[in-house]
């Protein structure tokens, strides 16, 4: 703090004059005596006022990219050691993590909980970030996750099989705190099924954890924004249902690995293939980027699918996100994560569980 501090005002200047008065009287007079001459105080110099110490200089505020670099080692170490109170300790106290087909979950305690629940299905679970991309208060984590079910798993008992999948975890820090406001995590977990064979579809390959995560942040260049208006344009090709505008925002080599299908797309020709049958399942479907953030030469896109599947005659909303690497303004890779749980519930939701039966009630007759 600066203190303000008056001037010392300068002394007044003092003046002496001694004078000496004789009246004519015999005898005569003496001579007066000499008169000493008057003295003038010399006015002070104004005292030089009090240094005021330069003020502190302001502690730059960390960036989310430095945030980041800080947080995510330790954010997925908790998840490591399967800590679920300190994983929850790195969002803020009405923190919210989502993820398609569940509830969210709000607040540390249910966050805590959901997670515990995980590390109790998956005792060996370890994590480790392959990508991580940076823009504004917003972080994408790309990860693979792998362990042994080693217990009850989205009702189906321990297996002790090898199980694995990649997902992403878009990532909102509150700038203030550099805490989570909010997490959205897409992984398959209709994979996971499918590895412990609760599900007769085939199964994507157990990944392998990286080592060294890649690092992307925003910088604001023209490629960016480039980016980010080629995935619109084809965002809105997919609702008009125009496949050459579609077409002409990839590569001709371009290739999509898809977490919830067991094998990846590779050419212009089987991404015509996958439009035409997504429009025909989906006649009405509309596709709204809920977010679009373009990071070097990275597009990562939140998705929202809304319409009507031709066959169940059913309206369905799903999430995903897609991951894109642009080249030339165009896509050259893509990887989208969702949970294909989330569309097969709707198709053909589970039915609720038996009631218990009322307290003192007979037993049902067992069939012979």
């Amino acid at each position: 703090m600066r203190l303000d501090r008056s001037a010392i005002a300068p002394a007044l200047a003092l003046v002496l004059a001694l004078s000496v008065t004789a009246c004519a009287t015999e005898p005569p007079p003496a001579p007066p005596a000499p008169q000493r001459p008057a003295q003038t105080l010399s006015t002070p110099p104004p005292a030089a006022a009090e240094a005021t110490p330069p003020a502190p200089a302001a502690t730059p505020k960390m960036t989310t990219a430095e945030a980041a670099k800080g947080t995510l080692p330790a954010y997925f170490e908790s998840l490591n050691q399967h800590d679920a109170k300190r994983y929850a300790g790195f969002f803020v106290e009405d923190g919210v993590l989502t993820q398609p087909g569940n509830a969210p979950k709000k607040g540390r305690a249910e966050i805590a909980a959901a997670v515990q629940r995980r590390f109790d299905a998956i005792s060996s679970l370890k994590v480790a970030p392959t990508r991580v991309l940076v823009k504004g208060d917003v972080v994408a984590v790309e990860w693979a996750m792998v362990g042994t079910h080693s217990g009850d798993y989205l009702g189906v008992k321990a297996t002790e099989k090898p199980v694995g999948v990649n997902g992403v975890t878009v990532l909102v820090f509150d700038p203030d705190s550099g805490l989570v406001k909010e997490a959205h995590c897409y992984a398959d977990d209709a994979t996971l099924l499918s590895q412990i064979g609760a599900s007769k579809a085939k199964a994507r390959a157990i990944p392998t954890l990286s080592s060294s995560p890649e690092w992307k942040t925003a910088a604001g260049a023209p490629n960016e924004e480039r980016g980010e208006a080629a995935w619109r344009r084809a965002v809105a090709a997919i609702n008009e249902k125009n496949e050459s505008d579609y077409i002409a925002q990839h590569q001709d080599d371009v290739a999509y690995d898809d977490m919830t299908q067991p094998l990846g797309m590779r050419g212009q020709s089987e991404a015509r293939k996958w439009l035409k049958e997504f429009s025909a399942q989906m006649p009405d479907a509309k596709v709204e980027a809920s977010g679009v953030w373009g990071i070097e030469d990275y597009v990562v896109s939140e998705l929202t699918i809304r319409g009507t599947h031709k066959v169940a005659k059913k309206e369905i909303v799903l999430h995903t996100v897609d991951v894109l690497q642009m080249k030339d303004g165009k896509v050259a890779h893509g990887w989208s994560y969702g949970d294909g749980r989330e569309l097969a519930a709707q198709l053909a939701p589970p039915l609720p569980p038996p009631s218990a039966p009322k307290a003192g009630a007979a037993p049902a007759p067992k069939k012979k």
